[in-house]
């Protein structure tokens, strides 16, 4: 299908992490070769790993048993195969063959970093923040971004959504919206009458987007999925697409719906 790409780099002198980013695609036909890149990393003796898939395409169920083959003995040595920045394509067949019980996936780096007992120092800002500014930066003058994820009926037009309550009904002060996320823990926990407090991590699935919607009414279904998997809302896991199912059967699935929805709290 494609060629896979392989790059290695230290990241702590203290605790021997290697750093492997993997770019382009994973299939049957070149499966052998993250096989030898596993056997070679272990005759190295490098048993403390980190995988970013940032520039991985696509990953087939054969790349995905490597992973899991080669888990065991590497944690026999004392050491352990942490997974990093998947993207929502491949997040879905992760998610579908259930292998988050057996591998550690983290939303950065940094955070599997942390997994290993490294202390990382915290960035100013919060990383969904941070993402959100830099799609906002990257707006081009008819408020257009080029993140594929922004345009959800060309994302699901296999599923011949209706034009009908597309971004272009959404009122004309939407773009005003500023999308800053307040760094404080418990911004989205809400007060009752008698001073008590809503633990949003414990509501079920449907109130948790909700609560984001009712906030954020512009996010995209990437931005929404990596809000949900923050500890305020239980680090809930959802794939892109069962999001996408969610929000159509609460009748918000476009960013119209949605704003229209936010108007309404």
């Amino acid at each position: 299908m494609g060629k896979l790409i392989v790059k290695t780099e230290f990241l702590e002198k203290t605790l021997p992490v290697l750093l492997v980013q993997l770019g382009g695609y994973i299939d049957q036909s070149n499966s052998d070769k993250l096989q030898k890149v596993f056997d070679d990393l272990f005759s190295s003796e490098h048993y403390f790993l980190i995988f970013d898939l940032t520039h991985l395409i696509y990953m087939s169920s054969s790349g995905w048993g490597v992973f899991v083959g080669e888990v065991k003995r590497f944690r026999e040595n004392g050491g352990d195969i942490k997974l990093a920045n998947m993207s929502s394509e491949i997040y879905e067949l992760y998610q579908m063959l259930e292998f988050y019980h057996i591998l550690e996936d983290y939303y950065s780096i940094d955070e599997a970093l942390e997994s290993y007992g490294i202390k990382v120092e915290k960035k100013t800002e919060d990383k969904v923040t941070e993402e959100i500014n830099d799609n906002k930066k990257s707006q081009s003058s008819d408020g257009s971004t080029g993140d594929f994820m922004e345009k959800e009926s060309e994302l699901f037009e296999l599923d011949k959504i209706s034009k009908e309550g597309s971004d272009s009904e959404l009122h004309p002060e939407a773009n005003k919206i500023e999308f800053q996320l307040a760094q404080d823990e418990g911004t989205f926990k809400e007060p009752l009458e008698r001073g008590l407090e809503i633990d949003i991590s414990i509501l079920p699935l449907q109130e948790k987007v909700r609560k984001i919607i009712s906030k954020y009414p512009l996010l995209s279904l990437a931005q929404m999925k990596k809000m949900l998997r923050h500890e305020e809302f239980g680090r809930e896991r959802i794939g892109i697409f069962k999001l996408y199912f969610l929000l159509k059967s609460m009748n918000l699935e476009t960013k119209a719906k949605r704003y229209r929805f936010y108007r309404s709290c």
